[in-house]
């Protein structure tokens, strides 16, 4: 594909999104109406059978069929986007950091996180392939509605029709991916719609509190209302490195922060990887 950013995120928009517009790209790369206007003419000519015009309002265009990306897109970028409404981008210049550790994660494939996302934006199925820690690999009909991350890795919540209930699945444990074209079912996740407030203080058994209390912008001996919900909620805490423990068990080297309110967290099921935890 050519090298053009205007038209390469067009072609992200179609692939993650399953749609694109002018205004899309005027926001996302500050160009201007007219521009964004034979950005996409140019593209529909290059690839005549890729999208089709939308009616109505709005207007724009959709992908056609389960397109499959021209190039080999950075699928966290785009789940940055879909999830946070962030762009990232790498400048060339001298970094000041530390090197890539020698042991990377997975890398994310796009025509895996594609078809997801599509689902997720369209409301539709999608068809995965997916290798669970408890049932390896099974084939599974899902209905994506979220992605998030947690504990440095890339997740996406769904009913699953095969457990008949929403389950939070690991990107990189998708081995294939399709988005099915059928409307998926308005099902609540109550999990997901259901709010946690997680309560957190430094840890009262380290010897120097007031460190970490400058750590979340608290006062020494306050405590910090974190406002999540019931999916989220483990992730969280682990990310934090909160000792969940009832009664403040863990190291407070390794957990600098203490959780207040472990009881009131009881059949939350992503508790169950929060340190320390026990229902």
């Amino acid at each position: 594909m050519s090298t053009n950013p205007r038209l390469e995120q067009i072609d992200r928009f179609l692939c993650f999104y399953g749609r694109v517009s002018r205004e899309m790209l005027v926001e996302s790369l500050g160009i201007s109406t007219a521009t964004a206007s034979r950005s996409l003419k140019e593209y529909c000519d290059r690839h005549p059978n890729r999208m089709k015009l939308l009616s109505g309002q709005n207007g724009g265009y959709r992908a056609i069929g389960d397109i499959v990306p021209l190039a080999d897109y950075d699928a966290e970028a785009a789940l940055q986007l879909i999830g946070n409404g962030t762009i990232t981008s790498t400048i060339q210049l001298a970094t000041y950091g530390p090197k890539q550790p020698s042991l990377k994660r997975s890398r994310l494939q796009t025509d895996i996180v594609a078809p997801i996302t599509r689902s997720i934006v369209g409301s539709s199925k999608a068809s995965i392939v997916y290798t669970s820690g408890s049932s390896g690999n099974t084939e599974r009909v899902v209905h994506p509605s979220y992605v998030f991350l947690g504990a440095n890795a890339w997740y996406f919540r769904a009913f699953d029709e095969k457990s008949s209930e929403y389950r939070t699945f690991k990107f990189s444990r998708v081995t294939e991916a399709y988005d099915c074209g059928q409307e998926a079912s308005k099902i609540e996740d109550i999990d997901w719609e259901k709010a946690v407030t997680l309560t957190i203080m430094p840890h009262d058994k380290h010897p120097h509190p007031e460190a970490h209390a400058l750590d979340i912008g608290v006062k020494s001996g306050c405590v910090q209302n974190i406002q999540t919900n019931a999916v989220i909620v483990g992730f969280l805490l682990n990310d934090l490195r909160v000792d969940c423990s009832l009664h403040g068990t863990l190291n407070p080297f390794e957990y600098p922060f203490r959780l207040i309110n472990p009881q009131e967290l009881s059949g939350i099921g992503s508790m169950q990887i929060a340190p320390g935890y026990t229902n």
